[in-house]
């Protein structure tokens, strides 16, 4: 399993290609990757990273620790090539599908998931920056999968 660091520095490399930049802006990075790993559970009920990372910040998921790797430029190491085959079709989704979309837009997605809001609802109760539980992306990803199945069988 990779460590979230080695998913940023990937997610931050092929975003910056697509994007043709040197770099990609901190708060694209932090909710596309909550969104990949949403979008793991989504399609293997398992997650990219095991650590549970994200936090909800006033402008939708954060990882705290990744401003710091970003200005120290600490994102280098990559996930093993096996590791990457493995979850290709997760990546390419997010990075094809997000990755296109301003932080903004990002942002206002990010505020339809029922983790980013029962975070924030804490939040409201215990103080900023409450962790997102992983349970509750499962909700998120569960809820995406219910419907894909009704547009499924709508077509069919």
């Amino acid at each position: 399993m990779a460590v979230w660091q080695e998913v940023a520095a990937y997610m931050a490399s092929e975003l910056a290609k697509q994007r043709n930049v040197d770099k990609i802006d901190l708060m694209t990075l932090n909710k596309v990757m909550y969104f990949a790993q949403r979008e793991s559970y989504v399609r293997t009920d398992r997650p990219l990273f095991e650590e549970n990372i994200f936090h909800a910040a006033q402008y939708g998921p954060v990882i705290i620790k990744l401003k710091g790797c970003l200005k120290r430029d600490d994102l280098t190491e990559m996930p093993c090539d096996d590791w990457l085959q493995e979850h290709e079709s997760v990546l390419r989704y997010v990075i094809n599908h997000y990755g296109k979309m301003s932080a903004h837009t990002l942002s206002s997605l990010s505020h339809s998931e029922i983790s980013w809001r029962n975070a924030q609802d804490r939040a409201g109760k215990k103080g900023p920056y409450q962790r997102i539980s992983d349970a509750d992306i499962r909700l998120d990803a569960m809820k995406i999968r219910i419907r894909e199945e009704k547009l499924r069988r709508k077509v069919v």
